[in-house]
């Protein structure tokens, strides 16, 4: 009898997201390309609220909410929401 791991698709969703997103981002460079604090463990308060304007004006904000759906990061700011140990999601995110 064949266990199938319940992280699996999951997984293939977060990969199929993480390709779309990789393919718009070698057409364009979003804004938070080379902005560290999108990738940084901790975020203040003032680091979300700068961080937030940018994904709200983004070009690829959606692909980026999907992936990060998609794969539930557990640090960083992605498409609007800061995302902060094993996957919780902050209250901050973008209106």
């Amino acid at each position: 009898m064949s266990m199938e791991h319940p992280y699996v698709p999951r997984l293939d969703r977060a990969e199929a997201a993480y390709t779309q997103l990789s393919r718009a981002l070698e057409q364009r460079a979003p804004e938070c390309v080379d902005i560290d604090l999108f990738t940084a463990d901790r975020l203040s308060p003032a680091d979300v609220e700068v961080l937030k304007p940018i994904c709200a004006r983004c070009d690829v904000a959606l692909l980026c909410r999907q992936y990060a759906k998609a794969a539930k990061p557990t640090v960083g700011f992605w498409a609007g929401k800061h995302y902060v140990g094993r996957g919780r999601k902050a209250d901050q995110e973008a209106a």
